[in-house]
């Protein structure tokens, strides 16, 4: 088995001497966030910062901004990328060049490099953009073939990995959550699924936009709040059994509607209902 690529980001904490670091294995599919502690990195040089310039530059890579640094690290399967602070990218690049063959594979264009945003807040462990990394699952790589929304919202936990289907409801969904993001883009509000991955299709190809897309809401606090409602007999029931508690926990609600029928719009609207009996859950992020 191949070495896996790794992105580590870093937040400050309070030993001074350390940073607390999320670590995602790009070659795993899934492959969650290990957040680990490590040593701050000094800035580099700026002699080589400036060959790490031209390095890129030389190769297609447009930037020394971190989406392309990691383009170049997943192309190169140059391991481990540390992306916070930003001047541990440079550091972890400027290495990998100066003991590099100076042969490299210049970017193929069809590089995505997506950076899913959970809920986060400041905490003990980091800052709000740490924690809204760590939350969000990790950045991940892929190629812009036929099947990219498909691929970035399955990613992303639009799609079910037991599902297959690109429901319009998880299209929906994702627009929802990113809504103003997608109106600045030129994204219609009340456009069809289909006009709709035809714009999702363009904005994710597109090599001059950041990545930066919100997740639905996760399942976890929902399955403690639906066993303390008797719904559910445990938070580790299994997936058939947390649906069927939501379906009975929507149909008692007064703004049950019509029911969802994928599994993540099942927990959204869950979500939504609780938050909106209790707000705290929305500020404390716990649903």
């Amino acid at each position: 088995k191949a070495s896996g690529n790794e992105l580590v980001y870093y937040c400050a904490a309070s030993d001074q001497r350390t940073h607390k670091a999320a670590v995602v294995d790009l070659n795993e599919r899934h492959g969650g966030v290990k957040v680990v502690e490590v040593e701050l990195h000094t800035p580099p040089a700026d002699s080589d910062t400036e060959r790490l310039k031209a390095v890129l530059t030389r190769h297609g890579y447009d930037s020394i901004l971190v989406a392309d640094i990691a383009r170049f690290f997943y192309a190169n399967h140059l391991g481990d990328l540390t992306v916070w602070p930003f001047t541990g990218t440079l550091s972890d690049a400027c290495a990998a060049v100066a003991r590099g063959s100076g042969f490299w594979v210049s970017n193929p264009g069809d590089l995505v490099y997506v950076e899913p945003v959970g809920p986060g807040r400041p905490t003990k462990d980091g800052s709000t953009n740490f924690n809204k990394c760590v939350r969000g699952g990790g950045p991940f790589v892929c190629r812009a073939d036929s099947g990219l929304v498909r691929t970035v919202l399955r990613e992303m936990g639009y799609i079910d990995d037991d599902d297959d289907v690109l429901h319009a409801e998880g299209l929906g969904l994702f627009y929802e959550k990113n809504r103003k993001a997608l109106l600045k883009l030129g994204v219609p509000e009340n456009g069809d699924s289909e006009g709709l991955e035809r714009h999702l299709d363009a904005i994710f190809r597109a090599q001059d936009v950041r990545q930066q897309w919100k997740v639905p809401p996760r399942d976890t606090n929902l399955r403690t709040h639906l066993v303390q409602m008797g719904l559910l007999s445990s938070e580790a029931a299994p997936k058939e059994a947390l649906e069927q508690a939501m379906r009975a926990f929507l149909g008692g609600t007064a703004d049950a509607g019509r029911m969802p029928v994928a599994y993540v719009a099942l927990v959204a609207r869950c979500v939504e209902q609780i938050n909106s009996n209790d707000p705290t859950l929305r500020e404390k992020g716990k649903a």
